[in-house]
């Protein structure tokens, strides 16, 4: 079944993710107009309060309302996205 886990997080049946594969959020920023990219974890750290969260791209996205359009993608996010990263990087330690 296709739809909202317990987490509110989408997970497609064709490509599920790894466990430690983090999740991403598609932000809207209102100061540039761009859907940005954002880890998950992002949205829960200290800084969740203050609705500024540092995009794939190193942007800082000053969130807009969840009712907004989205806006054109963001170039580097997307890019971001679609680097491979370093095996080992963003594990847990023993």
């Amino acid at each position: 079944m296709v739809g909202r886990g317990r987490s509110g997080s989408y997970r497609s049946p064709r490509t599920p993710p790894a466990d430690d594969a983090p999740l991403h959020v598609a932000v809207m920023c209102a100061d540039d107009g761009r859907t940005h990219t954002v880890r998950d974890v992002e949205l829960s750290s200290d800084s969740a309060t203050s609705g500024r969260y540092r995009a794939l791209c190193g942007h800082i996205v000053t969130a807009a309302p969840m009712v907004a359009p989205n806006g054109a993608p963001c170039a580097d996010c997307r890019a971001a996205e679609s680097t491979p990263t370093r095996a080992g990087q963003g594990s847990r330690r023993s």
